[in-house]
């Protein structure tokens, strides 16, 4: 089975899906949608902090770009997104890392290692 790849908006790298945070329109404002299930376009930011700073320079224009919002009466509110952002980017690089060890050790994530 395909796993799904999406486009970082800041760096143009792609990478699987569940490794990016999608952000979509909801209730007339751009938010974060962890779980991916929102209706509607999305855009995709790494959770590095570089990433994140380079999406919401200039109010966000990456951003607005990439949702196609063009003239709509959207609220980017670049502060509260980017806190939010870099919470969920944090949480995500812990996860990175948890499941690089594990798997230099050899072990599954979310389950005790077995020793012979």
């Amino acid at each position: 089975m395909a796993v799904p790849l999406r486009t970082c908006v800041a760096c143009r790298r792609s990478t699987v899906k569940r490794e990016l945070i999608r952000l979509v329109v909801a209730r007339d404002s751009v938010q974060p949608d962890p779980s991916g299930s929102h209706p509607g376009r999305g855009a995709y930011v790494c959770g590095l902090a570089r990433c994140i700073d380079i999406a919401l320079k200039r109010d966000g224009a990456v951003i607005r770009r990439a949702l196609r919002l063009g003239c709509q009466h959207v609220t980017l509110d670049t502060r509260r997104l980017g806190s939010q952002l870099g919470e969920m980017g944090d949480a995500q690089e812990q996860r990175r890392e948890t499941s690089t060890s594990a798997s230099l050790l050899g072990e599954i994530p979310g389950r005790a290692a077995t020793r012979e």
